[in-house]
């Protein structure tokens, strides 16, 4: 049984006000298509969950840029409005594989709440959205369930595990999967990961860094996948960049003492002992000059910059603001040398590190979100999990495919089309390899909150081959 898009006149729906339209680049050979605006007869259907909308920017395909998250912690349950109307299902049916039990329902449940504001956005009465619990029986069962029901596509799941149990099934059913990890490394011709790797976010700001002339990259990463994909995204932007990688550290990802590692990135020995070189330099001199220069000396713990112009981290949280002071304490100060971070930096108080102030990260345009946020907000009474807006852009993106004046299309032409499409996260675009594009923004964090300092790109460059 499957909801009713006519629901889209409940209450609930007129409460988070008006539709908007989904952009997305061009279905055609030349011109990118818009989709002005949601249907205003019969709205889609659904199988029976909650009930929610947006109003999107418009596609457009993006500037110069480069190839292009760890998941938030899930919040606590949300209630969800019922289903007003079961009725039987028929249309072009969407499958959408999430973890609607167990110890991730509750963000399960955020993100099947922001598919179905997608599809009263987008969809009609045409368009089904057919969920399927990756928990009960595992993601290969939820992905045959849903092949058995006859979805045209599959949107999830979230976590790479399951992307790799669930692939198999709709590759041998010649169905397309767009799923909601950040691991490259299950993403494959058909299985696209829509999450935003960290990685790919390093690349984006190095771009920043070599356009601000710095030429000289160190990393200092944890022992672990993270690391991994951080460093593995460094030597992807310095390739296509240029630009030197002068050192990468590593520490054990339990650690929470920091002070070894730091003094050894910071190449803190050599450096202070410059300070007691330059001092036996001045000895018997009495000079105006000599002697403000023994000042300088005498207040510093070092010399020089460690090496490098721009130091890549790989921390987040609680564990970056035990790691931060570090930074100022062995004299690694910005904007001698620019810290780059992750996309989870995007939290005004980091500001409130001193050390941090004035490091880059880049990640998607918060402004672009901030509608769905409120609405979502407004339906479920808590913020909504920051990956929702993946089901939403994704669930959007189908509901607009599905509603082609020549049918529903869902080939690998029409989802790897050049020009991307636009959602709340910015501009993406779907790559034959499976991987992902994005057009990210960078932002600098200031005492104050995060500022913008390199917008994200409106139209993508032709993709490379990948």
């Amino acid at each position: 049984m499957e909801r009713s898009g006519q629901q889209s006149r409940c209450p609930a729906r007129q409460w988070l006000g008006a539709i908007g339209a989904l952009a997305i680049g061009a279905l055609a050979a030349c011109a990118p298509q818009t989709v002005a605006d949601a249907p205003r007869g019969p709205q889609p259907r659904v199988e029976p969950g909650p009930d929610l909308t947006r109003t999107p920017p418009r596609p457009q395909p993006a500037p110069p840029m480069g190839s292009l998250p760890p998941q938030p912690v899930p919040p606590p349950q949300v209630a969800v409005t019922p289903p007003q109307r079961l009725v039987e299902a028929s249309g072009v049916r969407i499958g959408l594989l999430l973890p609607l039990s167990g110890s991730n329902a509750a963000l399960g449940q955020q993100l099947l709440a922001a598919a179905e504001m997608a599809l009263f956005d987008f969809g009609d009465e045409s368009v089904v959205l057919v969920p399927r619990d990756t928990e009960q029986g595992g993601p290969a069962a939820a992905a045959e369930s849903a092949v058995q029901a006859g979805v045209q596509i599959l949107l999830g799941p979230i976590f790479a595990q399951a992307v790799q149990q669930a692939a198999p099934i709709a590759r041998a059913a010649g169905i397309p999967v767009i799923a909601f990890s950040s691991d490259r490394s299950v993403a494959s011709p058909g299985v696209w990961t829509l999450g935003l790797p960290p990685g790919d976010a390093v690349v984006r700001a190095v771009q920043h860094a070599r356009a601000d002339r710095r030429e000289r990259f160190a990393a200092l990463v944890p022992q672990n996948a993270l690391g991994d994909q951080v460093v593995a995204g460094l030597r992807r932007a310095v390739q296509a960049y240029g630009g030197t990688i002068v050192r990468v550290d590593t520490y054990a990802p339990e650690t929470n003492e920091f002070t070894q590692t730091v003094r050894g990135i910071a190449n803190f020995e050599a450096r202070r002992s410059g300070v007691a070189q330059g001092l036996r330099a001045l000895e018997g001199r009495t000079d105006e000059a000599a002697r403000r220069e023994r000042r300088r000396l005498q207040g510093q713990a070092a010399v020089g910059d460690p090496g490098y112009d721009v130091l890549v981290l790989a921390e987040s949280g609680p564990r970056l603001r035990l790691l931060a002071p570090m930074l100022a304490f062995f004299d690694i100060d910005q904007p001698t040398v620019r810290v780059i971070g992750l996309p989870l930096w995007e939290d005004p108080t980091l500001g409130r590190e001193p050390a941090l102030v004035g490091s880059w990260f880049a990640g998607p345009d918060p402004a672009g979100r901030q509608d769905f946020e409120r609405r979502a907000q407004q339906l479920t009474g808590q913020p909504p999990a920051r990956i929702a807006t993946l089901a939403y852009d994704a669930v959007g993106l189908a509901a607009v495919l599905a509603r082609q004046p020549g049918g529903p299309d869902f080939s690998m032409a029409t989802l790897t089309q050049s020009d991307g499409f636009l959602g709340v996260d910015g501009l993406f675009r779907l790559l034959p390899s499976g991987l992902v594009e994005r057009g990210l923004a960078v932002f600098q964090i200031e005492r104050t909150g995060l500022r913008p300092v390199d917008p994200a790109p409106q139209r993508f460059l032709p993709p490379a081959t990948n």
